[in-house]
């Protein structure tokens, strides 16, 4: 803001001086060199270095950037910046370097809001977002720690204030993709493999979409994880797992990671399943819910080892719904199902059809 002021003025400084060069001045403790004439703008203080061809008119002023140096936010810019300051706004359009990270920046400012616009090239981590925005830990380690591979910023957009120039988080949105990655969904478990991470941010949450996930050698296809309300109150992450393996001790270990537990095993055969584990960051809670489907399979539930055949069970924490399904247990049971177990309480309520009991 305070260098938009200064350049504004310039014209009116070359209808009087051909040249200006100022060799050292120190105004507050903050020291200056200036050359200014119609063919070279150089600025140097403890803030900025710039470097630029001027180009004048009677309500814009253009500069064609050899190099703009921010010092405090280490950020190297070249472009074209166009100063109107008749409509008091600032435009750039360019290109940035900040240590490994360089990519596409427009920028436009007026006195209330300034928006942008950026892409990257491919770098190891999107780290450098923690030296502008700060979020909760538990969603930093998600951003930055839980998931590795190589990052490109595709596109990222949003809008910051003038006058405090705090984030304004609602508007931010974009989109990143992290190739070769390998996602943790909690630090008691293995890594997660997968080609390739679409990390999409918009209306203040955070998804990661995963393409062709393993884990372990199990497919797990279709699994993602959702972080919502990034920035407010009520903030919680949904870890979604899906698969075509059976329900065991692997997967539930991902489970019992979150202190969660899943009162069921699949022994054999294969599941159709689907598993969600939503923890709420304020209060800790951890709630999973699930839908599985197996033609034939064996599971276990404490002691009790059924044969389960077309078999449709969903998981609503401590509530396990057997639906409709065909159970034999050992050579004392043949049965079309329908209960519900609370396996907090020990007691089930539903209905059979007895086909053969002794």
């Amino acid at each position: 803001d305070n260098l938009k002021k200064d350049i504004e003025k310039l014209p009116i400084y070359l209808k009087y001086f051909q040249n200006i060069h100022v060799e050292k001045l120190e105004i507050d403790g903050n020291k200056f060199v200036i050359e200014i004439d119609d063919e070279i703008l150089y600025i140097d203080n403890k803030f900025v270095n710039i470097s630029a061809k001027p180009v004048f008119s009677k309500s814009k002023i253009n500069l064609d950037l050899y190099s703009l140096y921010l010092k405090d936010l280490d950020v190297l810019l070249t472009g074209k910046v166009i100063l109107d300051y008749n409509n008091i706004n600032v435009l750039f359009n360019g290109t940035y370097v900040r240590n490994d990270l360089n990519g596409s920046l427009v920028l436009k400012a007026d006195d209330k809001f300034l928006d942008f616009n950026i892409d990257s090239n491919t770098v190891k981590n999107i780290h450098f977002v923690r030296d502008f925005v700060r979020l909760n830990p538990i969603i930093e380690k998600w951003m930055y720690d839980n998931v590795l591979g190589q990052y490109h910023l595709e596109k990222f957009s949003g809008r910051i204030s003038t006058k405090n120039f705090q984030p304004i988080l609602s508007t931010f949105k974009g989109t990143a993709t992290v190739k070769n990655a390998k996602v943790r969904f909690h630090d008691d478990v293995d890594y997660v493999d997968t080609k390739l991470i679409t990390v999409t941010f918009e209306d203040d949450n955070l998804y990661f979409d995963l393409l062709k996930p393993t884990y372990k050698n199990i497919d797990i296809d279709g699994s993602n994880v959702a972080i919502y309300n990034i920035s407010g109150e009520g903030s919680n992450i949904d870890v979604n797992l899906e698969t075509k393996h059976r329900l065991n001790q692997d997967i539930i270990d991902i489970i019992n990671a979150y202190d969660a537990q899943v009162p069921i095993k699949q022994l054999d055969g294969t599941t159709n399943s689907k598993l969600t584990i939503n923890v709420d960051f304020q209060t800790s809670k951890v709630t999973t819910t699930g839908e599985f489907s197996s033609k034939q399979a064996n599971f276990k539930i404490g002691n009790l080892t059924f044969l389960a055949t077309n078999a449709k069970v969903s998981l609503n924490d401590n509530i396990i719904h057997i639906k409709d399904t065909q159970v034999n247990y050992q050579d004392n049971l043949e049965a079309s199902l329908d209960l519900k177990l609370d396996t907090s309480s020990s007691k089930a309520i539903g209905h059979t059809t007895i086909k053969y009991l002794e």
